[in-house]
């Protein structure tokens, strides 16, 4: 269901992504998530039929929330919601059901990064609230620091590879994996979630460079078919960015 942004209260005005006005200009339809004017540009049957031939399509994520958690204890905590076999070292992802699947990527032994999968953060809340007396452990909302894309389809990786030099060869080994990288030449985040078919990437960028590192995706797949996508129609071309 459409929100007329006009309707949300002066009190609590809607917040928008580090990308609306680029989706704005383009005439994008929003609609409103707990709190967030999200893009959902609903594309065409014939539309949604060509990306599905192009085999990769881009959508923004931005307003998901996202909190991070380091210090030394962030092993400690890690271990005992995950358990040994998951995010156990860094570079691991891992998944666990939490008002909806919560992605856990440890970037580093110190460093654990929580992306909710919506604007609303309780489930992530409830989690950190057994966490307040957690040895050496900080956590921060980073929801208005990394814009978050994704980007999905079988081409993935064929797009990834003329935007980064980091080895993609990691990711024909189906498994879950997170890597800090340098793309389009700045510093960025990728996020693989293992089983998921076909293949879908989170890229998480400054909120500042989030408009320069779109255009560049959108630049270097356009040989690709790459097309910018709502959230509803990612959701229909590859049933995934839930």
């Amino acid at each position: 269901m459409n929100h007329d942004p006009a309707l949300a209260t002066p009190h609590r005005p809607l917040a928008r992504t580090a990308l609306h006005g680029w989706h704005a200009a383009r005439g994008a339809r929003f609609t409103e998530n707990d709190g967030w004017q999200i893009p959902v540009a609903s594309l065409s049957a014939e539309q949604q039929a060509a990306v599905v031939r192009a085999g990769i399509g881009l959508a923004d994520l931005s307003a998901l929330a996202k909190l991070t958690l380091s210090g030394r204890g962030v092993a400690t905590v890690t271990h005992a919601w995950l358990g040994e076999s998951a995010a156990a070292r860094a570079g691991d992802v891992a998944v666990w059901e939490a008002d909806g699947p919560i992605l856990a990527c440890r970037l580093t032994n110190d460093s654990l990064l929580l992306l909710a999968p919506g604007p609303s953060s309780s489930g992530i809340a409830s989690r950190l609230a057994g966490l307040r007396g957690a040895d050496a452990v900080i956590d921060h909302d980073v929801t208005s620091f990394y814009a978050c894309f994704c980007l999905a389809g079988p081409r993935t990786d064929e797009l990834l590879r003329r935007v980064t030099s980091y080895d993609m060869s990691r990711a024909a080994t189906g498994s879950g994996w997170c890597a800090q990288v340098a793309l389009a030449g700045v510093h960025a985040i990728l996020i693989r979630v293992a089983g998921l078919s076909p293949p879908e990437t989170r890229i998480c960028v400054a909120w500042d460079v989030a408009e320069y590192v779109w255009e560049e995706l959108l630049r270097a797949g356009g040989e690709l078919g790459l097309t910018a996508l709502g959230i509803d129609d990612l959701r229909r071309v590859f049933g995934q960015g839930k």
